[in-house]
C-alpha cells in the first residue's frame, strides 16, 4: 500500500493583486511559508512563471514523475519555474523549518524578451540562481512588506522590486562568473567554502548550523552524507594544514596562535600532535630534512 504523502506548512503571509496587462511581466501574487520537516509536498505552476527563494535550507526537488536526483535546495538561491511545470519537494531530513516564498508572474516569452533569455529548458527543470549579493531576498522582503502594509495600494512598488529582481537575474545570466547555475550548490560544497574562508578562525557546530541556517544534527548529517566525513573533523584537519603551511614559512608557534585563535601556544601544539601524531618542532625537524635533501638533489 502507497504511503500517504503527509504535508505540513504554516503560511506567513502573501497578498493577490489585480492583475496588470499593460505589465509584461507582470507581479499578481506574494506567497511566503514556514514549512515543517518530514513532509513531501507538491508545487505547481499553472498559467503562470514562477520565482521562488529559499531564505534558509529546505531539503531537496526533483521533477514529478521523473527518475532523476534530487537536488539540494540550498540558502539564498532562487529557480525560476516555467508554466505548466510540477516538483517534489522533500523536507523530510530537516530537523527545523525551512524558510520558503515565491512570486508568481503573468507574462509569455514570445512578448517579453527577458523571459524569453531566461527561458527553462525543454526538460523543465528550474533555472537557478545564486543570489550571492542578498538583492534578491531583499527584494523578496520588500514585496512582502508592501503586499502587507499597503496591499493594492503597494502594487507599483511590488512591480518596481520585481524589476529589481529581474535585472538582477539578467545580470546574473549575463556575467562572465556567472550565478546560474547548471545545478544548486550542496550544503557540503557551500561548508567547505566556508571552511576556506575561515582557517584563522574558531568556528563551533553551532556557530557553523546557525551560518546555514539549519540544526546542529542536521547539518551533521547532510554534510557526512555528502562527504564521508564528520564537518567539524574535516574543518580541523583543514586548520592543522594551515598551520603547517605557516610553520614552514617560519612563523612561531606563538604568532601562529595568535593568528588562528587559538588560546594559547600550549593549546596549539597540544592540538597539532592530536591530530597529525607529531609536535610542531618534529614538523620542522622534517620538514627542514625534507628541504635539504631536495636542494641537494638540485
Amino acid at each position: 500500500m502507497k504511503q500517504k504523502l503527509k504535508t505540513q506548512n504554516t503560511r506567513v503571509g502573501g497578498y493577490s493583486w489585480q492583475e496588470r496587462p499593460q505589465c509584461n511581466p507582470s507581479i499578481f501574487f506574494y506567497g511566503e511559508w514556514i514549512k515543517s520537516n518530514d513532509a513531501v509536498f507538491t508545487t505547481r505552476t499553472s498559467n503562470c512563471i514562477s520565482i521562488d527563494y529559499s531564505f534558509n535550507y529546505a531539503g531537496k526537488y526533483k521533477l514529478e514523475n521523473a527518475d532523476g536526483e534530487w537536488i539540494e535546495r540550498t540558502p539564498g538561491h532562487c529557480r525560476i519555474s516555467q508554466h505548466e511545470s510540477a516538483y517534489l519537494t522533500d523536507m523530510r531530513t530537516l530537523s527545523s523549518p525551512a524558510h520558503l516564498a515565491f512570486i508568481a508572474l503573468r507574462g509569455t516569452e514570445d512578448e517579453n524578451p527577458f523571459l524569453a533569455h531566461l527561458k527553462t529548458s525543454e526538460n523543465c527543470n528550474p533555472m537557478v540562481f545564486n543570489d550571492k549579493s542578498g538583492e534578491i531576498g531583499t527584494c523578496f522582503r520588500e514585496i512582502f512588506t508592501l503586499g502587507k502594509k499597503r496591499g493594492e495600494r503597494g502594487y507599483w512598488q511590488a512591480q518596481s522590486c520585481l524589476y529589481r529582481i529581474i535585472d538582477e537575474l539578467y545580470s546574473l545570466s549575463t556575467a562572465p562568473s556567472a550565478g546560474r547555475c547548471p545545478r544548486e550548490t550542496s550544503l557540503s560544497e557551500q561548508v567547505n567554502g566556508y571552511f576556506t574562508q575561515n582557517l584563522q578562525s574558531r568556528i563551533s557546530l553551532q556557530e557553523l548550523a546557525e551560518t546555514f541556517f539549519v540544526s546542529p544534527s542536521s547539518l551533521s548529517h547532510i554534510y557526512k552524507k555528502e562527504t564521508n566525513m564528520a564537518p567539524m573533523k574535516h574543518f580541523m584537519n583543514l586548520r592543522m594544514e594551515y598551520v603547517k603551511e605557516l610553520l614552514s614559512k617560519g612563523l612561531s608557534i606563538k604568532e601562529i596562535a595568535y593568528e588562528c585563535d587559538f588560546s594559547s601556544p600550549n593549546r596549539l601544539s597540544h592540538i597539532f600532535k592530536v591530530q597529525t601524531g607529531i609536535t610542531p618542532r618534529d614538523f620542522l625537524k622534517r620538514f627542514a630534512e625534507n628541504y635539504s635533501s631536495s636542494t641537494a638533489i638540485l
